[in-house]
């Protein structure tokens, strides 16, 4: 096809027709100069047919040129369907000689095939042969069969017989065994327990030990020292003793040689100096008392079953001792003893049964961010002993085997952790040494609160890490989820109560006790039975962080008698375990408020914190 505009007239035409534009031109004009219309119409109708017929001149050409065009291509198709038609010949008879080939091959199969077929006859004829010569011992054999088929099935039901005795046998040791599976794993739990607790044990008198080889030894110190300065006091009582025999020579001395004149009134004298010697002996007694009374400590049994659960640092400063107030005050004037009151009527005990809460499905971070407001507002170690305490509940969420340790900043111990399959083994390390480890972690309290209390994201910052930081991402992971006082009920995982009231304290809104002021003691009792409770004392103080100390400072409106598992599973909404109760003295208003506090701490929206009493 010729695009449009091109023009393809040859040069020669052109000026031929401008020649007779020109011409027709001219007669248009001497025409239209003659003035005759009827001819200027006629010239202009030639004129459109004859620029019509340049057009169709034009048209004309242009298909002339595309047919030229289309006749070239078809020439070139043409070329192409020849050399396929000669490809297709020649692979015409590359097919022809194939097939040519394969009907030879068919024919050579064939022979063959027809040589096997008469090799096959000639073997079936001599295996009929050899069938017509065993049908008689077939029969034989057949007869023989049959006999033998008896004999089989009367063994049978012999053995059907034996089968269903044994059978009824396997299901009498099946139960036996089930029953004795049962016994097995109670016998395994029971054991579990008992290792647990001799763990704890053996953990709890090796650190007794210690201490009391270390009180011990305080104790025959400051007991040496007290006798040194008992016999220093004895030597001094005769230095003054001596002294006083002196003076007395010398008033006597002095009163000869002043005379009976100027003798001055031997009462007034002798009292004077009875009262300066009074005085000095007095406040050296008063002296050695007080260091004897500092150096006799409580009894052994009170300090082994204080020591064993309450942290190694008071909950708050100790309030002094009635020795040392002696010793800073002067003695108080000789005054009669009062009577003694009356015994006043000892509260009515009532047991009661704590509330039972579903497992928590939201579960919230609030247990790491009590420890760490634990760590700054409170006391920093108590948060690193806290830490330790719920680091056996990593046996809960980490599967794989796990050996790492810690060192935190505020205590003095390196520590061990071993978790993994349901165990976790939590120890103090005896030295420096890292092998068996797969990584230690060093840092301060409120750095490790995520770790112990779940809540943990990707990274462990301002902690450092030396050892398999792969092993790490196997503890990260698995502390994602935040642990609840609900999973250390259930698992029987025991933290000290003190450290949880602590945890408590600081995760309940001072704004909740708007309008409260009460004391809650709770006396944690020991097992086996302890002389004396260790004692807890909350206190709600009207809009104030609850306080937490183990002194007295307040008469306590509530007396909560209870043991560390029952403690935790009254706080948690769990069932009690077996052999725990719940004694509770006064009033039941300040625990029921305090239990609901710690629910809406949790995230836990339940219902009243009911408690259900029943006289003990």
């Amino acid at each position: 096809m010729i695009a449009e505009g091109d023009d393809e007239t040859p040069v020669g035409e052109g000026r031929s027709r401008e020649l007779e534009r020109d011409v027709l031109a001219e007669r248009r004009a001497r025409r239209t100069g003659a003035g005759d219309s009827a001819q200027l119409k006629q010239a202009e109708t030639a004129e459109v047919a004859v620029r019509e017929l340049e057009r169709q001149l034009t048209d004309l050409r242009r298909q002339q040129l595309e047919t030229e065009h289309e006749r070239e291509r078809a020439r070139e198709q043409l070329t192409d369907r020849e050399h396929e038609l000669r490809r297709v010949k020649q692979r015409e008879y590359a097919e022809q000689q194939l097939r040519v080939e394969a009907e030879e091959n068919v024919t050579r199969l064939r022979r063959r095939q027809r040589a096997e077929l008469d090799r096959l006859q000639r073997h079936v004829e001599e295996a009929r042969i050899s069938m017509q010569s065993t049908g008689e011992r077939a029969e034989e054999l057949r007869a023989r069969a049959q006999q033998e088929r008896d004999e089989a099935e009367r063994r049978r039901k012999d053995a059907e017989r034996r089968l269903a005795g044994v059978e009824r046998e396997r299901v009498l040791a099946e139960q036996r065994c089930t029953s004795l599976a049962a016994r097995l794993a109670s016998v395994n739990d029971s054991c579990a327990r008992l290792r647990e607790g001799m763990l704890v044990l053996e953990g709890a008198t090796a650190t007794l030990r210690a201490e009391v080889e270390a009180e011990r030894r305080a104790a025959s110190a400051r007991i040496a020292q007290v006798e040194a300065e008992r016999g220093a006091a004895s030597a001094r009582i005769g230095e003054l003793e001596h002294e006083r025999a002196a003076a007395d020579a010398r008033v006597r001395e002095l009163e000869r040689a002043l005379g009976p004149a100027s003798k001055p009134d031997p009462g007034v004298a002798e009292a004077a100096r009875r009262e300066e010697m009074a005085g000095a002996l007095a406040a050296a007694v008063e002296r050695l008392r007080a260091r004897v009374a500092v150096a006799e400590e409580p009894d052994e049994a009170e300090q082994r079953n204080a020591a064993s659960k309450m942290p190694s640092q008071p909950l708050a400063p100790a309030e002094p001792t009635p020795a040392e107030r002696a010793a800073a005050e002067p003695p108080p004037p000789a005054e009669p003893a009062p009577a003694e009151p009356a015994p006043a009527e000892q509260p009515t005990a009532v047991q009661v049964v704590p509330r039972q809460l579903p497992p928590p499905t939201d579960r919230e971070p609030w247990l790491a961010a009590a420890i760490r407001g634990v760590a700054t507002h409170r006391d920093p170690k108590l948060a690193a002993e806290l830490v330790t305490e719920l680091l056996p509940a990593q046996r809960l969420v980490v599967e794989r085997s796990l050996s790492y340790g810690l060192r935190i900043a505020e205590l003095e111990s390196r520590w061990g952790v071993s978790v993994g399959q349901g165990r976790a083994d939590v120890g103090a390390l005896p030295g420096p040494d890292r092998s068996g480890l797969d990584f230690e972690l060093e840092g301060r309290a409120a750095d490790f609160a995520e770790l112990a209390a779940g809540g943990l994201g990707r990274r462990l910052p301002r902690i450092a890490v030396r050892g398999s930081r792969r092993r790490l991402r196997v503890l990260r992971r698995a502390r994602r989820r935040p642990l609840a006082l609900w999973d250390l009920a259930s698992a029987g995982i025991d933290v000290w109560p003190g450290l949880l009231l602590l945890a408590l304290a600081e995760a309940i809104d001072p704004r909740w006790s708007v309008g409260e002021r009460f004391t809650i003691v709770f006396e944690i009792e020991e097992s086996p039975p302890a002389p004396k409770n260790a004692a807890l004392y909350v206190q709600a103080r009207d809009g104030a962080p609850l306080g937490v100390t183990s002194t007295p400072r307040e008469e306590p409106a509530t007396t909560v008698r209870l043991g560390e598992r029952a403690f935790t599973c009254m706080f948690a909404g769990t069932p009690l375990p077996a052999g725990e109760r719940v004694l509770v003295e006064g009033a039941m208003d300040p625990l029921e408020l305090l239990i609901a506090w710690s629910d809406r701490a949790q995230g836990r929206s339940s219902a009243a914190a009911s408690l259900r009493r029943s006289r003990a």
